[in-house]
């Protein structure tokens, strides 16, 4: 009885064996892709890094203000949960 276990074992382990290499998610399919452009747009502009350009700009408190407010709307009034206090003992 433990041999035909075992040989079942063995035989189930082999048939599974090619299947162990497979990658089909769409993170084995684009593995590399963004190094690859990365390394692509250094070609074709070397120079883009060198470029004296201001970086992007932020927003005016304003508009910073009201971005928050729609955003604490849409998560329906839920509030970070603030840290509880320190109590030492004296």
């Amino acid at each position: 009885m433990t041999r035909q276990i075992s040989a079942l074992c063995i035989a189930a382990a082999l048939l599974a064996l090619p299947l162990v290499g497979c990658e089909h998610s769409l993170v084995g399919q684009n593995m590399g892709n963004a190094h690859r452009e990365n390394i692509n747009a250094q070609i074709a502009n070397p120079e883009a890094g060198r470029a004296n350009e201001p970086g992007p700009q932020g927003l005016d408190g304003i508009t910073t203000e009201d971005v928050m407010e729609r955003y604490h709307r849409a998560q329906g009034g839920a509030q970070t949960p603030s840290m509880p206090a320190i109590v030492r003992d004296k």
